[in-house]
């Protein structure tokens, strides 16, 4: 493999890090200089020529964001396709340790992320549909976290066990989140 195979399997997007194992230093300043590759963050590049999408964006900022960085809240829930999670106007990414990052568009949140709150979607590292139903929970009303989570739970993704297991650890929108598991569970029992 050679970075452009690498970067075309990642959206068009490669980091100066993994472009090391290809290229030296001066390589890739030159690919700078020559706007072969673009910045999308510091040290994660577009490939000239790479249509800019929304995948290609999420994997960026969790890419940006380091090692153990997962895409979260609404940028999660739409990855995730959860019905009725808004397009958000952010980039939403969760990291384990303060970063001090910051950028544009960004919205890095700091919090401890167990192994089992972490997934990939086509690609991109974000968290699982319970976290990310929890995470959005206080963004949305009841009536749209209510859709998303009959959606996660017709899909598989998530059961009123697993976003019940994940809100015993008391999150932020867990209130909203309970309202809406428990209506679930309730007419689930009725079927």
């Amino acid at each position: 493999m050679n970075v452009e195979e690498l970067a075309e399997e990642q959206y068009g997007i490669v980091t100066r890090a993994q472009a090391h194992a290809y290229l030296s230093d001066s390589a890739i300043d030159r690919r700078l200089a020559r706007r072969r590759w673009i910045p999308v963050f510091p040290g994660v590049y577009r490939v000239s020529g790479a249509p800019v999408t929304a995948r290609q964006r999420a994997l960026a900022v969790v890419l940006w964001a380091g090692k153990g960085a997962v895409l979260s809240h609404l940028a999660a829930g739409r990855l995730l396709r959860l019905d009725g999670i808004p397009r958000p106007l952010w980039l939403d990414v969760t990291v384990d340790r303060s970063t001090g990052l910051t950028a544009p568009e960004v919205v890095v949140h700091r919090a401890a992320l167990v192994r089992s709150d972490r997934v990939v979607v086509d690609g991109i590292p974000c968290t699982n549909a319970a976290r990310t139903l929890i995470d959005c929970a206080p963004f949305v009303d009841a009536e749209i976290i209510e859709t998303a989570f009959e959606a996660a739970r017709r899909s598989g993704l998530a059961s009123v066990r697993s976003v019940a297991q994940r809100l015993a650890q008391g999150r932020p929108g867990s209130a909203a989140m309970r309202s809406a598991s428990g209506g679930a569970s309730r007419r689930a029992g009725r079927r």
